[in-house]
């Protein structure tokens, strides 16, 4: 089985992108162990995927614990989505000043064991690498890193600007896949953006999957066609032919 971490980086649709990527492992693969992990402390992830959330289960709790990081805390720290499915995020009311910054050690520990324990690790990082050590400790332990740039001038800024630093060795840019999302409130030239950014796929825009996620029906099926046939490329990049079989097989067992 594979043990992939996951990445999603970029200045545009982090989120969405991230929830769909990972509802859609889940979907084709369903005897895989999955874990969706949001490291936004600005936005909270959990009462936005579970807007009735009763639990007290926090990722800041997780990385706050006095102990050594181990499996099974992790597991028990892991809000269920579906059978096999583990989401990790700020709970309601939490913030950058709710727990003490991390450390490095830790935040390794954290990505260690959760390649071990989940055959895939998806993480919704910020877009601050260099002052969010979450993202930019993510983007160093990913096996492969989806960077989101919006198709207009704020994205080509932000591609210019982040480059250069996500260019050194340390975060694996060869790992990048460039992808370009689109607005829907305005035409765009995908085909000159995607040339400039180096983009591989366009990700177009969906308002059913805009209206999926303001539903509070997080990993419900990604409700559009071509939004979800564009994901699924992605997918197959990221798994592999060869792992692909493997996975298949392990589905079959």
């Amino acid at each position: 089985m594979l043990h992939k971490i996951i990445a999603v980086y970029g200045n545009s649709y982090k989120t969405t992108t991230a929830i769909n990527l990972t509802e859609l492992i889940t979907r084709r693969y369903p005897k895989a162990a999955v874990a969706f992990v949001s490291i936004d402390d600005m936005q909270p992830a959990l009462p936005l995927i579970f807007p009735k959330i009763s639990s007290d289960n926090s990722f800041g709790k997780l990385m706050s614990k006095a102990e050594d990081m181990d499996g099974n805390t992790i597991l028990a720290m892991g809000e269920p989505a579906k059978s096999n499915l583990a989401v990790y995020g700020y709970n309601k009311g939490e913030n950058i000043n709710s727990y003490a910054k991390p450390i490095d050690t830790k935040i390794d520990d954290l990505y260690m064991y959760m390649r071990s324990i989940f055959d895939f690790t998806v993480i919704d990082c910020t877009k601050d690498v260099m002052g969010n050590k979450y993202t930019a400790k993510a983007l160093i332990n990913a096996d492969v890193t989806v960077n989101l740039v919006s198709c207009d001038i704020y994205g080509l800024v932000f591609f210019d600007s982040q480059k250069p630093i996500l260019e050194h060795s340390q975060y694996h840019y060869e790992r990048f896949i460039n992808c370009l999302t689109l607005n829907g409130a305005f035409e765009q030239d995908t085909m000159e953006m995607s040339d400039l950014l180096s983009a591989k796929y366009v990700i177009p825009y969906s308002k059913k999957v805009a209206e999926t996620i303001n539903m509070g029906l997080a990993f419900e099926k990604v409700p559009d066609k071509n939004y979800r046939s564009v994901l699924t490329k992605i997918i197959d990049e990221i798994v592999g032919e060869k792992s692909a079989e493997d996975l298949r097989e392990h589905n079959e067992d």
